[in-house]
This record gives C-alpha cells, sequence and structure tokens, in this order.
C-alpha cells in the first residue's frame, strides 16, 4: 500500500480482540482455533461436486496474506462480507497444507463496521489534574455516542500511582468514529478499548469441520 494500510484506522478495535497476525500462523497448530482481521484482496467462487457455491478469500492483515476457506454450510451466513477490498474479522480453523502453508476454514466471518458490538470497556488516559475543558470535551464526545460499554479514566499521579476512575455517569457506542475522534484529541496512546468475539457454538464448529473434511477427502480422491 503506498499510504497505509486499510486496517490502520481499526489498529484500536484490532488489539482489543487480540487478533492473532497472520505472520503467527506457522505456529499454530493444524486444527487450532483462532480469530484474526484483514482486507479481502482475492475473492474465488468455486463449486463443489454437488454444485454448492464455497468461496476462497485472500485476506490480508499487517503481516501478510492468507488464503480463506468459506464452505457453503457457513457462506450463506456471511456471503455479505465477502466482497474485495471489505475489512472482515475471521474465526475459524488452522490447517495445514503442504509445507506447513496455514490456510483458515472459517466458522463464521464478520464485518469490522459491526466490531463495536464486541467492545465493552474504554480506558482513556489523562494527567493526574485535567481540565474542564480535557473533561467537558471527553463527556460531549461520549454523549455523541451512547451505548452500553462502559468508560474508565487512569489518572496518572505524580508518584507515578496510576488510579482508575470509573464515569458511571456515562456509557458509549466503542464506534471506530469515536475512537478516531477521541485518540485525535487524547493521543492514540492514551485510548485503549477492551472486547472478546463471540464464540463459535460447538454445532458450527461441528458442521463447518465435516464440511471440511468431506471436501479434504475429495480432494485427497482426486489426487
Amino acid at each position: 500500500y503506498f499510504s497505509s494500510h486499510p486496517l490502520e484506522p481499526y489498529k484500536a478495535e484490532y488489539k482489543a480482540l487480540k487478533l492473532v497476525a497472520t505472520g503467527k500462523l506457522e505456529e499454530k497448530e493444524d486444527g487450532d482455533h483462532v480469530a484474526l482481521g484483514g482486507v479481502i484482496t482475492v475473492r474465488r467462487i468455486r463449486r463443489d461436486k454437488r454444485d454448492r457455491e464455497y468461496v476462497i478469500a485472500t485476506v490480508e492483515d499487517f503481516d501478510g496474506p492468507v488464503e480463506v476457506m468459506v464452505f457453503s454450510s457457513r457462506l450463506e451466513e456471511c456471503r455479505e462480507h465477502l466482497q474485495t477490498d471489505n475489512l472482515v474479522i475471521v474465526q475459524g480453523r488452522v490447517r495445514k497444507r503442504e509445507k506447513g502453508v496455514a490456510q483458515i476454514w472459517a466458522d463464521r466471518v464478520t464485518s469490522f463496521r459491526q466490531v463495536s458490538h464486541y467492545l465493552r470497556a474504554l480506558v482513556v488516559t489523562m494527567g493526574p489534574d485535567p481540565d474542564d475543558a480535557q473533561l467537558l470535551n471527553l463527556r460531549d464526545q461520549l454523549k455523541a455516542y451512547p451505548g452500553k460499554a462502559v468508560v474508565y479514566l487512569r489518572l496518572h499521579s505524580k508518584e507515578g500511582k496510576d488510579r482508575l476512575v470509573r464515569l458511571k455517569e456515562h456509557k458509549t457506542s466503542l464506534t471506530n468514529e469515536l475512537l478516531t475522534e477521541l485518540a485525535r484529541i487524547f493521543g492514540a496512546e492514551s485510548v485503549k478499548v477492551y472486547g472478546e468475539l463471540p464464540a463459535v457454538s460447538p454445532r458450527q464448529n461441528r458442521s463447518a469441520a465435516e464440511t471440511a473434511i468431506r471436501w479434504q477427502n475429495r480432494r485427497k480422491t482426486r489426487r
């Protein structure tokens, strides 16, 4: 990319959800569950022997690309997100191919536009004696994006001990627009968010795994 990676505006959300970088996939074992995020750079539609569609998508994060398989059992749930240039989060299983190259068999694909639903807390760091203008600015920003996420102030003391204060009267929706504005006002290093992706149900895992195993067996048969 000539300027910055498309994920850059979502760096706070990326860190909050503890997404795995593609560069770390080589350390994972075959079958490990992972969640990663990136931009779809390539999308190919294929059909299996039963004439069911599946998608092979290339998803690229800050480290590089990884191939993601979205089989027919999961496709309809996430088809709208599987477009080139879309920013997505993929939850799925690692599958090691020839020479240990990792591939992801997707259980769920989510748009980065929806990640605010998974962010639960905001922490804004300020000095020991924030002035009224700072506090009023923060209040106005939070009121502009009402929601359910809790908000904390981390106050640096002169003695080197931090104090965490919950703003009980203010809850917010941690949209990318809000986080971008807070980072502009207070500095990106002073704005932290915390969250967690919803787990994929065991039933979904079994369905995706069964489909994937059948697909793999067909490949072996063709060889």
